[in-house]
Order: structure tokens, then sequence, then C-alpha cells
């Protein structure tokens, strides 16, 4: 399951991801990963660090809910996120 959004906030565009049954990632140019990573496991309250975020079933609405709600928290908590 997949999700890109364009982001104002950055200036360019986001992608979550839940390559497995449950994990959600967020796959970034700029959050630091290295290539043939899956990105960062985003966890509660908008952080990296922390208890992770699942996601179990198909409802894409329902995972771009997940998704939005999270980096709405993660822009409100963080002023410059990934160091741009």
């Amino acid at each position: 399951m997949k999700f890109t959004m364009n982001s104002r906030s950055l200036g360019h565009p986001v992608t979550f991801s839940r390559p497995g049954k449950s994990y959600v990632y967020l796959d970034d140019s700029y959050s630091q990963c290295k290539p043939g990573m899956l990105g960062r496991q985003i966890c509660e309250g908008g952080c990296f660090m922390g208890d992770t975020i699942t996601f179990y079933g198909d409802d894409q609405a329902a995972f771009e809910t997940l998704c939005r709600k999270w980096f709405a928290k993660f822009i409100r908590h963080h002023n410059n996120p990934f160091g741009v």
C-alpha cells in the first residue's frame, strides 16, 4: 500500500508505504535514508522514535487519513524536520 502527497510545508512530495502487513514508513528523499531502505518507520505523535504506527487492511482512504494525520502532527512538532 502506498500514498504520495505534495507537502506545501516541505516543498516536495512525500510518500508513505506499508510494504508488509502492518508497519508504515515515510519514504522521502530528505529523510536521510540510504538507497534501498524502506524509509523511516513512523511513530505516534508525528515522530520517528517511540510507539510505531501500524495499519492493517486494504482500505486506501483510511490509510491516507492515517498518513495525513501523522504528517500534520509531524509538521506541527518539527519546525525543520529534515534539516533542509
